[in-house]
Protein backbone atom coordinates (compact mmCIF):
# COMPACT_ATOMS: atom_id res chain seq x y z
CA UNK A 1 0.00 0.00 0.00
CA UNK A 2 1.40 3.47 -1.42
CA UNK A 3 1.55 5.88 1.57
CA UNK A 4 -0.65 9.37 2.05
CA UNK A 5 1.27 11.68 0.03
CA UNK A 6 2.62 14.61 2.18
CA UNK A 7 5.97 16.84 1.59
CA UNK A 8 7.39 19.33 3.21
CA UNK A 9 8.01 21.59 0.35
CA UNK A 10 4.92 22.38 -2.83
CA UNK A 11 6.72 24.65 -4.42
CA UNK A 12 9.14 22.50 -5.98
CA UNK A 13 7.98 21.52 -9.46
CA UNK A 14 5.83 18.28 -9.21
CA UNK A 15 7.95 16.24 -10.50
CA UNK A 16 10.56 16.51 -8.05
CA UNK A 17 8.28 15.97 -5.49
CA UNK A 18 6.85 12.59 -7.08
CA UNK A 19 10.62 11.65 -6.83
CA UNK A 20 11.35 12.55 -3.44
CA UNK A 21 8.03 10.75 -2.62
CA UNK A 22 8.96 7.69 -4.43
CA UNK A 23 12.41 7.20 -2.87
CA UNK A 24 11.89 7.49 0.23
CA UNK A 25 9.35 4.65 0.13
CA UNK A 26 12.09 2.80 -1.94
CA UNK A 27 14.36 3.65 0.91
CA UNK A 28 11.97 2.62 3.33
CA UNK A 29 11.77 -1.07 2.08
CA UNK A 30 8.12 -0.52 0.69
CA UNK A 31 8.55 -3.18 -2.18
CA UNK A 32 11.31 -6.09 -2.60
CA UNK A 33 13.47 -7.01 -5.50
CA UNK A 34 11.18 -6.62 -8.55
CA UNK A 35 7.67 -5.67 -7.76
CA UNK A 36 6.17 -3.94 -9.85
CA UNK A 37 5.00 -0.47 -9.11
CA UNK A 38 1.87 1.36 -10.25
CA UNK A 39 2.04 4.94 -11.93
CA UNK A 40 -1.91 5.08 -11.32
CA UNK A 41 -1.57 4.34 -7.51
CA UNK A 42 1.36 7.29 -7.81
CA UNK A 43 -0.72 9.52 -9.48
CA UNK A 44 -4.12 9.10 -6.96
CA UNK A 45 -1.88 9.46 -4.32
CA UNK A 46 -0.52 12.69 -5.36
CA UNK A 47 -2.73 14.42 -6.90
CA UNK A 48 -0.76 14.54 -9.86
CA UNK A 49 -1.18 13.67 -13.54
CA UNK A 50 0.89 10.47 -15.03
CA UNK A 51 3.45 13.14 -16.55
CA UNK A 52 5.35 13.91 -13.40
CA UNK A 53 5.11 10.46 -12.04
CA UNK A 54 6.87 9.08 -15.08
CA UNK A 55 9.71 11.82 -15.04
CA UNK A 56 10.05 10.82 -11.25
CA UNK A 57 10.58 7.09 -12.61
CA UNK A 58 12.90 7.59 -15.47
CA UNK A 59 15.05 9.81 -13.08
CA UNK A 60 15.13 6.78 -10.47
CA UNK A 61 15.70 4.52 -12.94
CA UNK A 62 19.00 6.03 -14.45
CA UNK A 63 19.69 5.94 -10.47
CA UNK A 64 19.49 2.41 -11.00
CA UNK A 65 16.42 1.99 -8.46
CA UNK A 66 13.50 0.89 -10.35
CA UNK A 67 13.65 -0.36 -14.28
CA UNK A 68 11.12 0.42 -17.00
CA UNK A 69 9.88 -1.85 -19.22
CA UNK A 70 8.05 -0.73 -22.21
CA UNK A 71 4.40 -1.84 -23.08
CA UNK A 72 4.73 -4.29 -19.67
CA UNK A 73 5.97 -2.15 -16.47
CA UNK A 74 7.89 -0.36 -14.02
CA UNK A 75 9.38 -2.33 -11.45
CA UNK A 76 11.92 -2.10 -8.72
CA UNK A 77 15.11 -3.22 -10.02
CA UNK A 78 16.58 -6.96 -9.11
CA UNK A 79 19.80 -7.01 -8.09
CA UNK A 80 21.70 -10.34 -7.78
CA UNK A 81 24.16 -11.05 -4.48
CA UNK A 82 26.89 -10.61 -6.93
CA UNK A 83 25.97 -7.30 -8.21
CA UNK A 84 25.40 -6.01 -4.45
CA UNK A 85 28.79 -7.04 -3.09
CA UNK A 86 30.45 -5.87 -5.90
CA UNK A 87 28.48 -2.52 -5.40
CA UNK A 88 29.80 -2.19 -1.76
CA UNK A 89 33.69 -3.29 -2.70
CA UNK A 90 33.49 -0.80 -5.62
CA UNK A 91 32.18 2.11 -2.56
CA UNK A 92 35.05 0.75 -0.44
CA UNK A 93 37.58 1.96 -2.94
CA UNK A 94 36.19 5.13 -3.36
CA UNK A 95 35.63 5.37 0.59
CA UNK A 96 39.55 4.54 1.26
CA UNK A 97 40.39 6.97 -1.16
CA UNK A 98 38.35 9.66 0.72
CA UNK A 99 39.87 8.64 4.13
CA UNK A 100 43.18 9.01 2.04
CA UNK A 101 42.83 12.66 0.43
CA UNK A 102 41.16 13.64 3.75
CA UNK A 103 43.99 12.99 5.87
CA UNK A 104 46.25 15.29 3.49
CA UNK A 105 43.77 18.24 3.40
CA UNK A 106 41.65 18.32 6.42
CA UNK A 107 41.20 21.62 8.79
CA UNK A 108 40.36 21.74 12.24
CA UNK A 109 36.88 22.49 11.61
CA UNK A 110 36.62 19.28 9.35
CA UNK A 111 37.54 17.58 12.59
CA UNK A 112 34.60 18.64 14.55
CA UNK A 113 32.47 17.97 11.77
CA UNK A 114 33.44 14.04 12.37
CA UNK A 115 33.69 13.92 16.24
CA UNK A 116 30.34 15.34 16.37
CA UNK A 117 28.86 13.40 13.32
CA UNK A 118 30.40 9.92 15.06
CA UNK A 119 28.76 11.12 18.62
CA UNK A 120 25.31 11.66 17.20
CA UNK A 121 25.51 7.91 15.13
CA UNK A 122 26.92 7.12 19.13
CA UNK A 123 23.28 8.34 20.54
CA UNK A 124 21.24 6.43 17.41
CA UNK A 125 22.86 3.38 18.21
CA UNK A 126 22.46 3.46 22.09
CA UNK A 127 18.70 5.10 22.01
CA UNK A 128 15.55 4.41 20.52
CA UNK A 129 17.18 2.77 17.31
CA UNK A 130 15.75 3.52 13.90
CA UNK A 131 16.67 2.77 10.73
CA UNK A 132 15.96 5.87 8.65
CA UNK A 133 18.15 7.54 11.80
CA UNK A 134 20.93 5.11 11.52
CA UNK A 135 21.13 5.85 7.62
CA UNK A 136 21.26 9.12 7.90
CA UNK A 137 23.74 9.47 10.78
CA UNK A 138 26.07 6.52 8.85
CA UNK A 139 25.92 9.16 5.90
CA UNK A 140 26.45 12.15 7.92
CA UNK A 141 29.86 10.99 8.83
CA UNK A 142 30.85 9.92 5.14
CA UNK A 143 29.85 13.06 3.90
CA UNK A 144 32.16 14.68 6.35
CA UNK A 145 34.54 12.15 5.29
CA UNK A 146 34.47 13.33 2.09
CA UNK A 147 33.67 16.68 2.67
CA UNK A 148 37.11 17.22 4.30
CA UNK A 149 38.46 15.28 1.42
CA UNK A 150 37.66 18.61 -0.56
CA UNK A 151 37.32 16.51 -4.20
CA UNK A 152 34.77 17.42 -6.81
CA UNK A 153 35.21 14.23 -8.50
CA UNK A 154 35.49 11.86 -5.55
CA UNK A 155 32.18 13.82 -4.32
CA UNK A 156 30.54 13.10 -8.06
CA UNK A 157 31.40 10.02 -7.93
CA UNK A 158 30.38 9.05 -4.00
CA UNK A 159 27.55 10.65 -2.82
CA UNK A 160 25.00 8.71 -5.88
CA UNK A 161 26.18 5.52 -4.57
CA UNK A 162 24.60 6.37 -0.36
CA UNK A 163 21.56 5.88 -1.22
CA UNK A 164 21.91 2.61 -2.59
CA UNK A 165 23.68 1.23 -0.31
CA UNK A 166 20.60 1.75 1.99
CA UNK A 167 18.13 0.65 -0.59
CA UNK A 168 20.51 -2.54 -0.77
CA UNK A 169 20.74 -2.84 3.22
CA UNK A 170 17.22 -2.47 3.57
CA UNK A 171 16.31 -5.46 1.50
CA UNK A 172 18.36 -7.18 3.64
CA UNK A 173 18.39 -8.95 7.15
CA UNK A 174 20.92 -6.34 7.90
CA UNK A 175 19.77 -5.05 11.48
CA UNK A 176 20.27 -8.03 13.48
CA UNK A 177 23.87 -6.39 14.25
CA UNK A 178 25.51 -5.11 16.85
CA UNK A 179 26.31 -1.45 15.49
CA UNK A 180 28.46 -0.82 18.45
CA UNK A 181 31.71 -1.73 16.79
CA UNK A 182 31.02 0.49 14.18
CA UNK A 183 31.94 3.92 16.53
CA UNK A 184 34.81 2.63 17.65
CA UNK A 185 35.94 1.95 14.44
CA UNK A 186 34.71 5.15 12.84
CA UNK A 187 37.21 6.79 16.07
CA UNK A 188 39.95 4.59 14.28
CA UNK A 189 39.28 6.34 11.10
CA UNK A 190 39.18 10.08 12.63
CA UNK A 191 42.19 9.45 14.65
CA UNK A 192 44.10 8.45 11.68
CA UNK A 193 42.48 11.77 9.44
CA UNK A 194 43.64 13.84 12.46
CA UNK A 195 47.50 12.83 12.40
CA UNK A 196 47.17 13.03 8.69
CA UNK A 197 48.12 9.39 8.59
CA UNK A 198 46.83 9.81 4.69
CA UNK A 199 47.99 5.76 4.40
CA UNK A 200 46.33 4.55 6.82
CA UNK A 201 43.40 6.56 7.38
CA UNK A 202 42.93 4.82 3.84
CA UNK A 203 43.13 1.50 5.87
CA UNK A 204 41.79 2.22 8.41
CA UNK A 205 38.52 3.19 6.42
CA UNK A 206 38.93 -0.07 4.12
CA UNK A 207 39.08 -2.35 7.16
CA UNK A 208 35.75 -0.99 7.87
CA UNK A 209 34.43 -1.57 5.26
CA UNK A 210 35.62 -5.54 4.59
CA UNK A 211 34.13 -5.60 8.07
CA UNK A 212 31.18 -4.06 6.74
CA UNK A 213 30.72 -6.27 3.55
CA UNK A 214 31.51 -9.36 5.66
CA UNK A 215 28.30 -8.65 7.49
CA UNK A 216 26.38 -8.18 4.30
CA UNK A 217 27.22 -11.41 2.71
CA UNK A 218 26.03 -13.18 6.03
CA UNK A 219 22.50 -11.07 5.48
CA UNK A 220 22.86 -12.52 2.05
CA UNK A 221 23.20 -15.85 2.96
CA UNK A 222 20.45 -15.68 5.49
CA UNK A 223 18.38 -14.33 2.74
CA UNK A 224 18.51 -16.51 0.39
CA UNK A 225 18.46 -19.82 3.27
CA UNK A 226 22.22 -21.15 1.92
CA UNK A 227 24.32 -22.98 4.03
Amino acid sequence: MITVFEYEDTRLPKAEQAYAFIKKQLLSGQWGFGEELSVVEFSNALGFSRRPVLDALKRLEIEQFVEIIPQTGVFVRHYSEEEILDHFRAVLALEGMAAYLAAERRTEEDMRALREANLAMQQVIEGKFEKSDYFSMNQRFHRNVLLAAKSKKLMSLLVPQWDLNDFFLIQLDFFNTDFRSTIEEHKHIIHAIEQQQSGHARQEMEEHFHRFIQVVERSLLRLTGKP
